[in-house]
Parts: structure tokens; sequence; C-alpha cells
């Protein structure tokens, strides 16, 4: 930002964050009026950070419902994708979960996973993975309805109370 940070000829960043991320320049003056310089580009890496729009969705039986999902990080994700938990048949890709004629099966938790693939400078790609959550209800009729026993029998007598 050309801004002075520092006269010593090493400068260390403590615990890195995103906001340190740019370009320095280190430069030297030998007071002969030859200034020698040179740039760096600081690119700082991060797992991705995943917010959902809502908590909760609601939503009544046979009605569509879309809930988005925004990933960020550093690389770009590449994949996003929705899970449903307890349901490892379930999986949809992209940041949109989209449920259409939605029936009571269609409610739990659902996660959106960012992944993304960092690999540090001088260090081993990793695979790095962000999630978050949004509980779907579903607002139904009743299921069907049992009395039991289906054939009650009733005993008619009298009933003594001792005291």
């Amino acid at each position: 930002g050309g801004r002075f940070i520092s006269s010593s000829p090493v400068h260390t960043i403590h615990r890195v964050s995103v906001q340190d991320a740019g370009e320095y320049e280190c430069s030297a003056d030998n007071g002969l009026g030859r200034i020698g310089a040179q740039k760096i580009t600081l690119d700082v890496l991060y797992v991705p950070v995943v917010v959902i729009e809502t908590k909760t969705r609601e939503a009544e039986e046979r009605e569509s419902i879309t809930i988005k999902c925004n990933v960020t990080s550093n690389p770009p994700p590449v994949e996003i994708e929705w899970v449903k938990e307890g349901n490892p048949d379930f999986r949809q890709s992209g940041d949109v979960l989209a449920i259409n004629d939605i029936r009571a099966e269609h409610a739990g938790t659902y996660i959106c996973r960012g992944i993304n693939n960092m690999r540090p400078y001088g260090g081993k790609a990793a695979e790095r993975v962000g999630n978050s959550t949004v509980a779907v209800l579903v607002r139904h009729r009743p299921g069907k309805a049992v009395i039991t026993p289906n054939k009650p029998i009733v005993h008619v007598g009298f009933v003594w109370l001792v005291l």
C-alpha cells in the first residue's frame, strides 16, 4: 500500500492473515544516489469459508425450495457440493441446494461443503474442506393414524373399594 513497514533487512509477519496478502517492496539506498529495489507478492492461502444464507428453512409439502451457499477460499474451490446428514446417497453439486416437490422425507440437516487444493510454498498439496449446515423443516399432513387395539372389549362390572 505504499507505506513504510520496517528499516530491518528482514521482515517477519507473525500470524499471517488474508489482510497481509499483496505486494511488498524492499529497497536499499547506498547514499550515492543509486537505490536498488525488489518486489515480491505474498499470496495467502486459506481453507474454504462456507456461509449459508439461513440456519433453518421451512417449507410446505409439495413446494420447491432453493438454498444458496457462499464459499470463499484461496485458491478458489475446486468443488462445492451438498450432502444430507444420515443419507450417504444424497449428493448435489453446485452452490445452490434445489429440492422440487418437497416431501416429509426431505426434512433433515443438509451440509454445504467447499473443497480446495492448497500447495503452500515448499510444501505438499493438500485438500482442504470447509462446511456449514442448514436444517430443512417440512410442514406436512399427519401420516396414517392407527387406533389400537383394533377391537376393544369392555367388561362392565362393579369395583369394590375397601377402606
